[in-house]
């Protein structure tokens, strides 16, 4: 058995028992040849692929043809035949680790242009821990670090920063009463042992000085944690590197947990893998790069994404070794130089990088036919990256839900640099609540769930920040001809910031003022209805929402093609119609947990009855040119006084007339529609225009006709014009 191996020291049964896949130890016989055991293992060699080949060991219990654990190796011929062993890794495995990060380092800041591309920055934290400049490691008792102002510091210092889990209180935090003792000197003792170890990497990579939250922004200022969060995106940014203690899940466990040098390198043994016979490979532990970052504690933290994706380069401190992670390469101590293919990550911090990059170059290249190729080219792959970022972030956690923009807030701030980078800079970078108003419209149409109405206020509704759970569709393609699809217009959008000095940072309220064609809808069976709950997938259609259009007669009918997709939990949804309008809920026969809702033309497709008429006389190609399709927000109307969070309210707003300027209303869900269902669209558009026209007495004592939701333009008949008229709602 490989335990029993292991034990005599044989390297590779030792991977093979340390990277099990189960979670406890499987019940091991006395000895391998024991009669009556109840466990076996078996091996299976999955062939070479792209260079590298997979070898299974798998644990067995006799009598049963299912595994119950599993080993899974990396291994590729070996390039030569030496087995000589690294000394040093075991009698020092600290120094090791900071020479290799060391070359990293170096080679970083020497070969990759993606990583030093922008012209290098004096920015200093508005404080930093001085180290000292004497490495000190077997003194630690002499360590004595200190607080200082980053503008007392000379000019192109150096420094580190630090991410890591608090884990619940963090035992030395700056405060306003030990402002001015910590400037003297800090209690290196009385340091949690992450931030010992930090200091003392830091002491190694010889860089003096080093930024860690708790220590450098005031805990107890509101105003001064307002300020340094605003700063936050700068700080990582122009920082040296980020030591990140990956696998910690408090302040207390250190940065290295289990570094064990037998692990950190390939161990090399014969196998026979095909024709060749006996042959000498090198093995690993199959997805090396993953273990302990994937699962770490620390990268599910909302915070540390922006840390992790704005520094130059990551130093991760895993359970295993130490993992590097820069702009323009992914190491570790297996695989120092280059990973192998299989084991490459696809790492999130390249593609930013890359899509920032190209963005840059396009805008400052000459203006032709090609640069606009180009352009175009990066702006896709901005609004790409930008859309798999929000949905990187929306899958990690916050401690506070409050804190959801404004730990998003660095990230915001390197978008808006590129995306504000062309002529009409002010247009393009403007940014309110994780959206940009240069195409909003392909940005309200995320997918995710909202927080209960109970819950304290973080963002607007139409903003995905809103949301406690993963979000997609942050950003939806943009069409290769604008022409064949009308967008929504804005009209207003204004946000009520706390911090009005940044953009990025948490907000009071919100709302837009938009412009787009309208119907009513109803939709039923919300009662039980969960954005999160898995029995409305697409595989329990019966369970899920049913979503009624008017035709031209008024008459509610089903649209049986269509799966809404709702960001709320159906029962805030029928609460929040019923306090807008009483008479709205059971207005289908199916069940009383109904509402009557709206929608709204986000983005039209002008050709969609001639693409629908192609498709039915089986002529349909697929044409880029249709997507995105027509798609629809559902609103919610919000009765007087709804506002919420600041967001100001009221179910209208009134002229000097006494008329709608406006109604407000909440988003709860979007969908697109269905080609199948284009005239069912077109007929409850139709019928909306006719309900929406009431009779006004006016100052003559006269009544006359006026429109309920004022019209913002009747649409035209030409091509391209658009089709129906558009309505001026505010949405918060």
């Amino acid at each position: 058995m490989p335990e029993v191996r292991s034990q005599a020291g044989c390297h590779l049964c030792a991977y093979f028992v340390r990277y099990r896949r189960g979670e406890g130890p499987a019940p091991a016989p006395a000895s391998e040849t024991e009669p009556g055991s109840d466990v076996y293992v078996s091996y299976e060699f999955e062939p070479v692929d792209l260079g590298q080949a997979t070898l299974y060991l798998m644990w067995y219990e006799k009598g049963k043809s299912k595994w119950f654990d599993q080993t899974a190796l990396g291994c590729k011929p070996a390039e030569n035949s030496s087995s000589s062993i690294d000394f040093l890794a075991f009698l020092d495995p600290f120094s090791k680790c900071m020479n290799q990060a060391s070359q990293w380092i170096r080679k970083c800041q020497t070969s990759h242009s993606i990583c030093n591309g922008s012209a290098r920055s004096h920015f200093i934290p508005t404080r930093v821990i001085d180290v000292g400049d004497k490495n000190l490691k077997h003194f630690r008792h002499l360590i004595k670090p200190v607080l200082r102002n980053g503008k007392d510091l000379p000019l192109g210092s150096r420094y580190l920063t630090l991410s890591h889990c608090w884990g619940g209180s963090v035992p030395t935090r700056l405060t306003k009463a030990n402002l001015f003792s910590m400037g003297v000197s800090i209690s290196f003792e009385g340091l949690p042992k992450t931030f010992q170890d930090a200091i003392i990497v830091a002491q190694n990579l010889g860089i003096r000085y080093i930024w860690i939250d708790s220590l450098c922004i005031i805990q107890d200022s509101p105003d001064d944690w307002q300020h340094e969060s605003a700063l936050m995106a700068d700080v990582y940014r122009n920082s040296s590197c980020n030591l990140s203690a990956t696998q910690a899940a408090d302040s207390s466990a250190g940065l290295f947990l289990d570094h064990n040098a037998i692990f950190t390198k390939p161990v090399k043994a014969c196998y026979v893998s095909d024709s060749k016979g006996l042959t000498l490979h090198s093995f690993w532990h199959k997805s090396v790069w993953t273990r302990g970052l994937e699962s770490s504690p620390l990268l599910k933290r909302g915070w540390v994404l922006q840390e992790r994706l704005l520094s130059r380069c990551n130093l991760h401190f895993t359970k295993d070794q130490l993992v590097w992670e820069c702009r323009g390469m992914s190491a570790c101590e297996t695989f120092p130089e280059e990973m192998p293919f299989f084991e490459e990550p696809r790492s999130l911090k390249t593609t930013l990088a890359k899509a920032l990059n190209s963005t840059t170059s396009s805008s400052n290249s000459s203006s032709s036919s090609s640069s606009s190729g180009t352009e175009a080219a990066g702006t896709a792959n901005i609004t790409n990256s930008w859309s798999n970022t929000v949905g990187e972030y929306t899958r990690c956690s916050l401690t506070y839900n409050s804190d959801k923009l404004i730990a998003f807030g660095g990230l915001a701030k390197a978008y808006s640099e590129v995306l504000g980078s062309g002529k009409d800079q002010a247009a393009k970078a403007a940014y309110i609540a994780g959206l940009w108003k240069e195409n909003i419209a392909y940005q309200l149409c995320w997918r995710g769930t909202a927080a209960s109405q109970k819950d304290k206020y973080v963002a607007p509704s139409w903003s995905w920040a809103s949301t406690t759970g993963p979000v997609t569709d942050a950003f939806l393609p943009l069409p290769p001809d604008p022409s064949v699809v009308r967008q929504l217009e804005l009209i207003e959008a204004e946000a009520d910031l706390v911090n009005p000095l940044n953009p990025f940072g948490q907000m009071r309220g919100g709302h837009l003022v938009v412009a787009g064609r309208m119907a009513t809808v109803v939709i039923s069976g919300l009662g039980s209805y969960s954005p999160t709950d898995t029995t409305t997938s697409p595989g329990h259609r019966d369970r899920e929402p049913k979503v009624y259009l008017h035709d031209k007669g008024g008459h509610l009918r089903h649209l049986a093609h269509q799966r809404v997709d709702l960001s709320w939990a159906g029962a805030d949804i029928v609460a929040l119609a019923n306090e807008a309008d009483p008479a709205s809920a059971g207005v289908t026969p199916d069940d009383d947990d109904s509402a009557d809702l709206h929608i709204l033309a986000v983005t039209e497709h002008l050709d969609a009855e001639g693409a629908h008429r192609r498709a039915m006389s089986g002529a349909w190609e697929m044409d880029r040119r249709r997507k995105p399709s027509t798609r629809w927000l559902v609103l919610c109307e919000v009765a007087d006084g709804g506002g919420g969070g600041g967001g100001g309210g009221g179910g209208g707003e009134k002229d000097e007339d006494g008329l709608n300027r406006w109604t407000t209303f909440k988003r709860v869900g979007s969908f697109v529609a269905d080609d199948a269902d284009y005239g069912r669209f077109e007929e409850a558009c139709e019928w909306f225009e006719r309900w929406n026209v009431g009779m006004w007495e006016g100052e003559d004592g006269e009544e006359e006709e006026v429109e309920l939701l004022p019209v913002y333009d009747e649409g035209g008949e030409g091509e391209g014009e658009g089709k129906g008229k558009r309505y001026v709602v505010r949405i918060i």
